[in-house]
């Protein structure tokens, strides 16, 4: 083994410089202290609580000497290099494990020169009162010393990694940059061929690069045309009412039915700008159909899959949402405007923040008929619940009901489901499945809902209905059409994290890291959360502020405003995703990060 010994100022040594062999490396637990009071006349004592306060680090080792003069040399620069009050730091150097084993015999000679030795992955800022030399003896010749140091740890009692600045990446870091804004868009249709249905703006000017463009077009509803005398519907994109220049960008697309649609990219040098608008336009002529549109310029001759711009603001946003399948119904958080609606009480309270509909009469289902995907699927209704003195002896026999209707809302096919062993006087999520197997060939819609067919004068309650593909229930969440869709997507667990691995919290006023985030969008405020701990400020927020937090200091483009923050500190946490979610989208860096290791 050796030992590595790093200044405050950067310098490093080993103590195999010294001639030094280490033998033995160890480190005690971070020793613990309590604040407690006896109190006259009580069993025991008022405990406040304990805290860490230091480490030990001993290091044993042995070195040679030719003489008593060489000794006294190789003795005095060990002291003055141990001996510093500034402190310093050590790593221990570990022999790999491949080379210190061999059978009898194999080798002879030069043992120690063999031997290889790579880094802890982690390092101690220590002092040592004394190093302690001792004299073992005479050994062929040569004077060889024992040498033992005791080390503490200065500030905190754990091992650490260096301090290193670290940007919470994007998932999508590393995609080549797509120049297009909001490049992913439901598109309407024209039938006038000339008239572009859409624009996309570019985020730079691009004149005379070469640039690669490709469209993913998702087709759902198809219904053909919207005119039947007009031409097969199709699309095409070019940015000729920018530059007067109308070269079409991608291949034109031609569609026939549901389905992905892409074509092959094209490469071209993007022409210059005739005044001061910069976007491309996107002709969808003549189709009856919900077109989802994904469109990426890049720089280059070779395209990439799909990403937003790096100015969009999904492209800091978490995508934990992906993993959820959509509801399919929309205004489920309210029900407003839904079949059975009106025959429906709203309950004074609200659960989740949702709104709650009772109703203790026969029948009157609560509905809204949604369109199937272009796919066969299951699909799965889901729900909060609860009924009155429940009592699964004397059931109200609710019954979740369907219906598969055709495209002009004809019923094919129809069905129930009893859910009474799912139900409670307390609030449960129930579900039902309804599997694809059950529709009829010709299905456009289906219609679920929750029914009453016994009139027992309890209420059943409901609230958070949602409808999604496949055979798993999900929890409640808006549809992207919604107007609370944007603010639920932010109040997500965000699938960033710091990315934290050390054995012990790392406190914010203890270890002294910042976090650093630049807006890219704007606020009336900023919550910012990693965790459980939320940092507020109260006020605006615009593209382009820079934001600092140490727990200590507070600045917005380094002015202080830590009176208008809620001055929260950040503890990450071992063993703990340390996710961050954040009301403002970002970029986000963390200064001076470290790992912590008791």
């Amino acid at each position: 083994m050796d030992l590595l010994v790093e200044k405050l100022d950067g310098s490093r040594y080993y103590l195999s410089q010294y001639k030094v062999l280490i033998t033995d490396f160890e480190e005690s637990a971070p020793s613990v202290t309590r604040n407690s009071k006896q109190i006259d006349q009580r069993n025991g004592s008022i405990d406040f609580g304990g805290w860490h306060t230091e480490k030990t680090i001993s290091v044993t080792g042995y070195y040679r000497a030719d003489d008593m003069d060489e000794e006294e040399k190789l003795r005095e620069k060990l002291y003055a290099l141990l001996s510093d009050p500034e402190g310093y730091y050590i790593t221990q150097l570990k022999t790999t494990p491949e080379t210190v084993v061999e059978r009898p015999g194999e080798t002879s000679g030069g043992y120690y020169d063999k031997l290889t030795n790579y880094p802890s992955h982690k390092r101690f800022l220590v002092y040592t009162e004394a190093p302690e030399l001792e004299l073992v003896g005479n050994v062929n010749g040569t004077l060889l010393y024992k040498l033992s140091v005791e080390f503490k740890t200065i500030k905190l009692p754990y091992g650490e990694t260096p301090a290193k600045d670290v940007a919470i990446d994007s998932p999508y870091k590393g995609f080549p940059v797509n120049y297009v804004l909001a490049s992913r868009a439901i598109v309407p249709s024209q039938t006038d061929a000339s008239l572009p249905s859409a624009f996309m703006n570019l985020s730079e000017d691009l004149a005379g690069k070469i640039i690669t463009t490709s469209i993913k077009v998702i087709v759902t509803n198809y219904k053909g045309k919207i005119d039947s005398e007009g031409g097969d519907p199709r699309i095409e994109v070019m940015d000729g009412w920018s530059t007067g220049n109308w070269v079409d960008l991608i291949n034109p697309i031609s569609f026939t039915s549901n389905g992905v649609y892409t074509s092959a990219p094209v490469t071209t040098t993007k022409s210059r700008l005739a005044g001061s608008s910069n976007q491309i336009g996107i002709k969808l002529y003549n189709l009856n159909a919900t077109a989802e549109v994904l469109i990426k310029v890049e720089l280059g001759t070779t395209a990439s899959p799909w990403s937003p711009s790096p100015l969009d603001p999904e492209y800091y946003a978490d995508r934990l949402y992906d993993d959820t399948p959509m509801n399919l119904l929309t205004n489920s958080s309210t029900m407003e405007g839904w079949e059975g609606r009106n025959e429906w009480e709203v309950d004074e309270h609200k659960f989740k923040g949702l709104t709650v509909l009772k109703r203790r009469n026969l029948w009157a289902g609560l509905r809204q008929p949604v369109l199937t995907l272009p796919y066969r699927t299951d699909y799965t209704w889901g729900a909060w619940a609860k009924a009155d003195d429940f009592d699964l002896k004397h059931p109200s026999n609710l019954t979740v009901y369907w219906n598969a209707l055709d495209e002009n809302g004809r019923e094919l096919m129809s069905g129930g489901y009893n859910i009474d062993n799912q139900m409670s006087s307390a609030w449960r999520r129930i579900s039902f499945t309804l599997p694809a197997s059950a529709l009829p060939t010709g299905t456009r819609k289906i219609g679920i809902r929750l029914e009453k067919p016994v009139d027992d004068g309890k209420y059943v309650y409901i609230a958070g209905i949602k409808i999604a593909a496949g055979s798993t229930a999900y929890p409640w969440s808006p549809n992207p059409a919604d107007p609370e869709y944007h603010e639920w997507l932010r109040k997500l667990p965000s699938a960033i994290a710091v990315p934290y691995a050390g054995s012990v919290p790392c406190n914010q006023l203890e270890q002294g890291f910042t976090i650093e985030l630049t807006a890219l969008s704007s606020a009336s405020s900023l919550s910012f959360k990693i965790g459980d701990t939320e940092l507020t400020y109260n006020g605006d927020v615009a593209k382009g502020d820079v934001f600092r937090f140490s727990g200590f200091s507070y600045t917005k483009n380094n002015l202080s405003i830590v009176d208008k923050t809620n001055k929260a500190y950040f503890v990450l946490r071992p063993d703990k995703s340390n996710r961050i979610s954040c009301n403002v989208f970002g970029k986000i860096r963390v200064l001076g990060f470290q790992n912590f290791y008791a």
